[in-house]
């Protein structure tokens, strides 16, 4: 198209799509490549040698954050594990069970694997449990790290005499809490608040 076309605006154009630095030697290399006639996929061309090509510096790229896990993952970790503690079959395949002090105890313990690292996960998970137990916290709090997950929650709730939604937000996350700083004490973790 030209610039003669009043519906096409080169700079629209080019403000819609990422950029991309080529080096000139890149650019020099792709011309001396010899081609047999017209090209009618991609694939025919082989580049071997060719530097990798990046998107401009000024791109917006996603970047992992570094350091520590918040506490808010670990939370959310814990929580969907202690809830399978009686499975370890998902326990070795949850996201603790990847971590190097998780995987050390199950290499050294139980032979590895998805179920020696689910009852490693389950054997930290059950000693951090028994520490938060002998915490001094509120009788509801205290109720759900003794009887969750053996007893339902909704249960837990009923016995407390308040709505299971209204339990869960206060007392289930704070024994989440208070199990996760445990755990992460035990496996000697640091975390970000």
């Amino acid at each position: 198209m030209s610039d003669n076309n009043p519906g096409y605006n080169s700079n629209s154009v080019s403000s819609k799509r990422d950029d991309i630095d080529i080096e000139p030697e890149v650019i020099e290399k792709l011309l001396r490549l010899d081609f047999d006639g017209p090209l009618k996929n991609i694939e025919e061309i082989v580049i071997s040698d060719l530097p990798v090509i990046s998107p401009r510096q000024g791109s917006k790229r996603k970047i992992g954050k570094r350091g520590p896990k918040p506490l808010e993952k670990w939370i959310r970790d814990i929580r969907k594990d202690w809830g399978d503690l009686d499975d370890v079959y998902k326990l070795g395949r949850s996201r603790l069970a990847s971590l190097p002090e998780v995987q050390a105890l199950a290499t050294d313990k139980y032979e590895g694997g998805y179920i020696g690292r689910g009852k490693a996960v389950k054997e930290l998970l059950t000693q951090a449990l028994i520490e938060a137990r002998s915490y001094n916290t509120d009788e509801k709090t205290h109720m759900m790290l003794s009887k969750y997950p053996e007893v339902k929650i909704n249960v837990i709730a009923k016995e407390c005499g308040i709505s299971r939604e209204q339990f869960s937000r206060n007392y289930c996350h704070k024994a989440a809490t208070i199990l996760t700083m445990t755990f992460l004490r035990i496996i000697g973790r640091k975390v970000n608040a």
